[in-house]
């Protein structure tokens, strides 16, 4: 969720966003479709900055772009936070 949502802070179009995050095309499928489920990740149609559209063809998601929303970057913050910090070993 995390990779899928801080490679959409902009619009992007589905073949950078499979680049970017590495996943399988039926993984980035369906966890594109569960996040656009659950508001967390805006459809917008092939040109970018063209209105969101509430229908898409999930079989077909390359010919949309994709963009996190308010409440996508705000889980994504919520998630990054829990996180452990990393301490870098140290040099003795």
């Amino acid at each position: 969720m995390k990779t899928i949502l801080s490679s959409t802070m902009y619009v992007e179009p589905w073949d950078r966003l499979q680049r970017e995050t590495g996943l399988q095309t039926g993984v980035l499928r369906a966890d594109l479709s569960t996040m656009i489920s659950h508001g967390l990740v805006d459809v917008f149609q092939e040109e970018e900055g063209a209105p969101t559209t509430p229908f898409f063809d999930a079989d077909n998601m390359q010919g949309f772009h994709f963009q996190s929303t308010h409440k996508g970057v705000k889980a994504l913050a919520l998630a990054t936070a829990k996180e452990p910090r990393r301490i870098p070993p140290q040099d003795d």
